[in-house]
C-alpha cells in the first residue's frame, strides 16, 4: 500500500508539473466513460447476488443474504456516478468538489486496487487458489483487475476534467469581464 501511494503521489506530481497544453491539444473526456465501465462489475454482480442469483458463486448465499451484498457495492456505485460527473464540464456542481472527490477516490482505490491485483497475480503465478469465500476464481480476478484499471482511468478522467474545466472557467471569466468593460 505504501508503494502504491508513493507511485500515485509521484504520478500526480509529474502530471501536475507538466505544462498546460490545452491550447494545442484538447484533453479527452472518454476516460470518464472508461472509468464508469470499470466501476460497474462489482455493483452489477453484487446486485445480482442480492436479488438471489448465484452467478459466480460456489453455493447460494456465499456472498451474504438479503441486501447485504448490495450495501457493500455502494462505494462502487458512487465511483461510477463520479466517473460520469467527470465527463461533463457544465457548472451544475462546484469544480473543486468534483476535483476533490476525483483525486480522493483515485488515491483510495490506487492504494487498494494495485495491491489486490498484485496479490492476485502473485497467487496465480505460484499456483495458489485465489477464490474468496465460496466465489468462483474469475470473480476476484474481475474485481481486482477492474479496481486496478479504474484507478488509472479515474486518474486520467480527473486530470482531463481538471484541464477542461479550467479552460472553460477561464473563458467564462474572460467573457464576463469583457461584457462588463463595454458597459
Amino acid at each position: 500500500r505504501t508503494l502504491a501511494l508513493a507511485v500515485v503521489i509521484m504520478l500526480a506530481r509529474l502530471a501536475l508539473a507538466r505544462p498546460n497544453t490545452t491550447t494545442t491539444a484538447r484533453p479527452s473526456s472518454w476516460y470518464g466513460y472508461t472509468a464508469f465501465v470499470l466501476a460497474m462489475p462489482y455493483p452489477i454482480l453484487r446486485t445480482c447476488w442480492a436479488l438471489g442469483s448465484t452467478v459466480g458463486l460456489m453455493y447460494p448465499g456465499a456472498a451474504g443474504s438479503g441486501f447485504a451484498p448490495l450495501l457493500i457495492a455502494i462505494p462502487w456505485i458512487l465511483a461510477a456516478v463520479l466517473s460520469i460527473c467527470l465527463v461533463s464540464t457544465r457548472p451544475w456542481m462546484p469544480r473543486r468538489l468534483l476535483l476533490t472527490a476525483g483525486w480522493s477516490a483515485t488515491a483510495i482505490v490506487a492504494m487498494i486496487g494495485p495491491a489486490a491485483f498484485w496479490s492476485m497475480i502473485t497467487k496465480l503465478v505460484e499456483g495458489g487458489d485465489i477464490s474468496l469465500k465460496g466465489m468462483a476464481t474469475w470473480v476476484p480476478c474481475l474485481f481486482y483487475t477492474s479496481w486496478f484499471f479504474w484507478a488509472i482511468a479515474a486518474c486520467a478522467a480527473t486530470r482531463s476534467y481538471q484541464l477542461r474545466s479550467a479552460s472553460s472557467a477561464n473563458i467564462l471569466v474572460n467573457v464576463t469581464f469583457t461584457q462588463e468593460s463595454f458597459k
